[in-house]
């Protein structure tokens, strides 16, 4: 027992001790409570940045429908049934959010689910509009008390599991989110409501130009933000090198990002990359559309890369043997056939194959209609693919203008790649590729042309 002075000069005597509670126990420790993967948990904040336009917004309203519906429509486990969302976007209108809600549903087949407990405030509701985190006063950005008190009834009131706070610059009134002190105080703030509520609270937030997209310091604004969220996660574009590799036209490029955790205190590290694509949907508006598009409205989708696989159908088929056609029939130089070189590219290579390479194989897929960079993206991986699988090979050229170089053949006779039987690729008159072995023929089932 302690005698503590009381605020009038009285004494007020504590019934308990500085060490009361203080002890470590492993008695009754409760698991985390885990709402969305290991992103979400209750009591916690998690930051989700990007730079403007990747699909931060559009990957929150995914995870805010799916929790809402208790479906794992982005393939992450949703913890519980009867989950409420509350999404805050201080940014969009309330009609313009419901645009990209129904996107979303529709192109998740879930347009028909009940969605009554996803609780949506855009910006041009009252209620967003008292929220605030920062205010001024005499020139100095402050904590605004009553702004978060307007976030507090209004949590409150509603009771949601998840809270969506959409983006934190729109929510801080136009404070100084570089002030470490002054975010620090907005960060607890938002831990405090975590904690009394027993929610998960999503923040979004948008990146540093030119920062390191996996590292958490990217994160726009002072180190406090970052520092005091639990978890921060970075919603990152597809890369040029990445969309080559993974299969991904340059045309499409743009559509895709993927999820890097670079901070998580709660959850191990995870070597899966989640990547998204933004899909457009043409919303099913009971009025005519006013241009010739429609209601076009972007939804999120998860996706499994790379898109190519070794089993070619339809143009892939069409344009590896218009490749091999291609390199078979030579270069013509001077009136003259050479073989084409193993450097497919150049300015100053004569034999180079891409060019000649790309114009039949847009011939051989019409009516398609490339976009170059597309086209040119499929033929050099279709060229790669050729060479891989054995259907071109190089060699030296001993003789003629060229001697000493080294040329491209197509290799009509190869082994198959499970077994050690030697096929032979016969090209008869009617245009049907046949294979053969010890003297018979059959249609070819693994001939680059698909027949």
């Amino acid at each position: 027992m302690v005698t503590l002075p009381g605020n009038t000069g009285s004494t007020v005597v504590a019934t308990t001790t500085p060490a009361t509670g203080l002890k470590v126990t492993f008695g009754n420790i409760p698991h985390r409570q885990w709402l969305y993967g290991v992103d979400l948990v209750r009591g916690e904040i998690t930051m989700l940045a990007s730079p403007g336009g990747v699909g931060k917004s559009s990957l929150a309203i995914g995870i805010a429908v799916s929790i809402a519906t208790a479906m794992a429509l982005l393939d992450e486990k949703i913890y519980g049934s009867k989950l409420t969302a509350l999404y805050v976007n201080a940014e969009d209108s309330t009609t313009e959010m419901r645009r990209r809600i129904w996107a979303f549903c529709l192109k998740h087949s879930v347009a028909e689910q009940d969605l009554g407990r996803f609780l949506l405030v855009g910006a041009d509701d009252s209620r967003t509009q008292k929220i605030s985190f920062m205010r001024s006063d005499k020139g100095n950005f402050v904590l605004d008390d009553v702004g978060i008190a307007h976030l507090e009834a209004l949590i409150d009131e509603l009771r949601p599991d998840v809270i969506v706070l959409d983006p934190l610059v729109a929510l801080c009134g136009g404070g100084n989110l570089n002030d470490n002190a002054g975010m620090s105080l907005v960060m607890r703030a938002l831990k405090r409501l975590a904690n009394k509520f027993d929610c998960a609270i999503l923040l979004l937030h948008h990146t540093r130009k030119g920062g390191d997209l996996s590292h958490a310091e990217a994160i726009g604004g002072a180190s406090a933000i970052v520092n005091l969220a639990r978890r921060a996660i970075m919603a990152v574009p597809m890369t040029t090198e990445e969309a080559t590799k993974l299969g991904v036209l340059p045309s499409e490029r743009s559509s895709y990002f993927k999820t890097v955790t670079s901070k998580s205190n709660l959850a191990p590290n995870t070597p899966d990359t989640p990547w998204y694509k933004l899909c457009n949907i043409t919303l099913p508006n009971p009025e005519p559309p006013t241009y010739l598009s429609g209601d076009g409205v972007q939804a999120v989708t998860r996706v499994r890369l790379p898109l190519f696989t070794k089993a070619s159908t339809g143009d892939d088929n069409k344009i590896r043997r218009a490749i091999l056609d291609t390199i078979d029939g030579g270069k013509i130089i001077d009136g003259q056939p050479f073989q084409y070189s193993p450097n497919i590219t150049g300015a100053k290579n004569e034999r180079a194959l891409v060019d000649d390479a790309m114009t039949a194989a847009e011939a051989a897929t019409v009516p398609h209609v490339w976009l170059e960079p597309d086209l040119r993206a499929v033929v050099t991986r279709a060229i790669g693919a050729l060479k891989t699988d054995g259907w071109i090979v190089e060699e030296e050229i001993k003789a003629g203008r060229f001697r000493r170089g080294r040329a491209l053949r197509v290799q009509w006779a190869r082994k198959s790649a499970r077994s050690n039987v030697k096929f032979f690729i016969a090209r008869p008159a009617n245009g049907v590729a046949m294979i053969g072995q010890s003297g018979g023929f059959e249609p070819c089932r693994n001939a680059p042309d698909g027949t």
